[in-house]
């Protein structure tokens, strides 16, 4: 079977006779029995998704592939992102998102809804939308109008039609295209016998030469160069944004505009940190009421001190989580690099500095074995982290040997550090003003970014005055917390991981990857994704993160004992991951909600600790919300399936 630049070919076929299994074969998703599969006059073997992409060839497959949890715009160029300064270019995304809809004639209402909002019709369009990025050579379609009803079928029908003219090579994998397709190629079942799928038929396109120059298929085929999609473009097309459902516009019909776009957000699911904001408030009147020291200035910087590490750790957890999967050893671990600095600190005499690099090399070295375990012989992430949890726990016993506690010296880096380190009244407004500057440039920039891509912005009033809330909120507890001895270095440094960590998770292609493999791993992988890399960089950079917590903590407690990480350092890691909203079905979660589900958590300790409260209460009581914090979770998760939001 051969396919030709400007051409559609449609294999037919009974079902069962393997026309959906050799588009699978010719996209990397299987490897074939026997058979050939030539490519541009030269045999090739497709060894996965991502070298199909690469070579050019371009699928949309019968499943469609999709991650319900990304919207349009993430899903349209999942796999290949555009950056600028090294950063996702949602800006630009977004423009070339509404021309390639545009285009093809797509009915979409906005591409920053999440696919789970859309139609099986306006998924299917998302899919085949998908199919040009990149500028592939030749673009399958499985089965593409399997799903929808008629209406949907005429209009990807007629999307077929305006990819032929492009000049790709098209293989509408579907009968009823027999209309639309140039040529018909029978596809006849395959006879009994020990193989399992058909094997594949040779692919050869002709060279560009023999086509027409108007009809001529795109030249880039590597999927990783910064190419665009203007090959699909209408010069002619406006390239305003006319989204009027787009939640930017709504934003700009005021208050009413805003409490509207709230309230649906709520009834749809969509609660986002409300929940862990409405919680400290609580917790504040309520210890409050009981102990007016609780608002101290002091516990203030005791919370926001001893909330910290163990946070540290929770950043790693969130991770894990997001990919759908848990970590039950964190505690364990952290505990273990602990010892193992403060032996080689204490008992080898290395500098401090030898001795925190080889703990953390030893939490990325249990990271990337977890990996292993998880993507070669496919061990459950709850059974080898249970076992990891018994195993560091050991090995926490076996290294601090029979004294069975280490004390580290009062001079070193990490107690002077994590006790005794704080910012000076004048230079604590330093990095509020630093907030706030960026804060508002960031934002000044994306408006004016959106304002050249002839895309909709939101009012400059208001994001002058969100940074100007931000500036006097924060400068006003900075003011507070400075009548006792202000902001502790370690806290600052808690509070840059959760900026890193958001930044990355939402501005790199790694964090969009963690996100797609968490909402739809099949889907990631046909996109081309390095699922299994992902995985290793999310467990290691956890177990890493455990390590860096488990040496705070050490540091604060000026020790390292048989208890390190072994009490409730796991349940409260996790459940301040759980509390900040982070889904345990994967897919959602962000490192700010995190921060603030470990406060909720430091701070119910803080408040129960002054009224003389048994400490089997506070555990009861942590329990108790993180139980409420798992109903809330799978509550908004039935509210967003039943309202179409996934």
């Amino acid at each position: 079977m051969d396919v030709r630049a400007g051409e559609v070919v449609a294999p037919v076929g009974d079902n069962g006779a393997g026309k959906s299994t050799l588009v699978k074969v010719i996209s990397g998703v299987y490897s074939p029995d026997e058979g050939d599969i030539t490519f541009g006059g030269r045999k090739i073997t497709v060894g996965g998704p991502s070298e199909a992409r690469a070579l050019g060839i371009a699928t949309v497959f019968r499943d469609l592939a999709l991650c319900d949890n990304l919207d349009v715009v993430a899903n349209l160029f999942l796999g290949r992102e555009k950056h600028r300064g090294g950063l996702i270019d949602e800006v630009h995304m977004e423009k070339e998102a509404w021309r390639l809809l545009r285009t093809l004639s797509a009915k979409i209402p906005s591409v920053r809804i999440p696919i789970a909002s859309l139609s099986g019709g306006q998924r299917q369009t998302v899919a085949i939308a998908r199919s040009p990025v990149g500028n592939p050579k030749i673009v399958m379609l499985d089965e593409p109008t399997a799903a929808p009803g008629v209406a949907q079928t005429a209009e990807v029908l007629n999307l077929i039609e305006r990819l032929r003219e492009t000049g790709l090579g098209r293989d509408p994998d579907q009968p009823q295209h027999g209309r639309r397709a140039g040529r018909g190629r029978p596809h006849r079942r395959a006879p009994p016998g020990p193989a399992t799928r058909p094997s594949s038929a040779s692919r050869t396109p002709p060279p560009r030469s023999s086509s027409p120059p108007s009809r001529a298929p795109p030249t880039t085929s590597c999927p990783h160069a910064p190419t665009g999609v203007n090959s699909m473009a209408d010069p002619s097309a406006s390239t305003v944004a006319a989204d009027p459902a787009d939640e930017r516009l709504i934003r700009t019909r005021g208050i009413a505009g805003y409490a509207h776009l709230f309230w649906n957000r709520l009834r749809s699911g969509e609660l986002g940190s409300l929940p862990v904001v409405i919680g400290p408030v609580i917790i504040c009147v309520g210890f409050y009421s009981a102990e007016p020291r609780f608002l101290s200035s002091r516990s203030l910087v005791s919370i926001s001190q001893f909330a910290a590490p163990i946070g540290i750790i929770a950043l790693g957890i969130v991770l894990v989580l997001l990919l759908g999967e848990i970590d039950l050893s964190v505690g364990s671990v952290s505990g273990f690099t602990a010892a193992t600095m403060a032996v080689l600190l204490v008992e080898h005499g290395q500098s401090m500095l030898v001795a925190i690099l080889a703990a953390m090399a030893v939490g990325v070295a249990i990271g990337a074995l977890y990996a292993v375990l998880y993507t070669r012989p496919g061990v459950p992430s709850f059974v080898f982290s249970l076992a990891g949890l018994l195993g560091f726990q050991g090995a926490l016993l076996y290294v601090l040997g029979k004294n069975g506690t280490i004390n580290l010296p009062s001079d070193s880096f990490s107690v002077q550090f994590t006790r005794f380190e704080f910012l000076s009244p004048t230079m604590s407004y330093v990095p509020v003003v630093l907030i706030g500057l960026l804060y508002a440039g960031s934002q000044l920039l994306t408006i004016r970014q959106r304002t050249a891509a002839e895309l909709s912005t939101p009012p400059l009033a208001l994001v002058l005055v969100k940074a100007g809330l931000l500036v006097v909120g924060l400068a006003l507890l900075t003011y507070y917390v400075n009548i006792d001895r202000g902001w502790s270095y370690l806290w600052l440094f808690f509070v840059l991981l959760v900026v890193l960590m958001d930044l990355a998770l939402r501005r790199t292609t790694q964090g969009r990857h963690v996100f797609a493999v968490g909402g739809n791993e099949e889907a990631a992988r046909r996109s081309g994704i390095k699922v299994g890399r992902v995985y290793f960089s999310v467990f290691a950079l956890c177990s890493m993160l455990a390590a860096v917590g488990g040496l705070l903590a050490a540091g604060l407690q000026t020790s390292v004992s048989r208890a390190s990480g072994t009490t409730d350092t796991n349940l409260t890691a996790i459940a301040a991951a759980v509390i900040g909203g982070t889904s345990l079905f994967g897919g959602r979660g962000s490192a700010y909600s995190t921060m603030l589900g470990i406060i909720v958590l430091q701070a119910i300790q803080t408040g129960l600790n002054p009224v003389g409260v048994d400490s089997s209460v506070r555990f009861m009581v942590t329990g108790g919300v993180l139980l409420l914090a798992v109903a809330i979770d799978s509550v908004s998760r039935r509210l967003r399936t039943s309202s179409g939001r996934g």
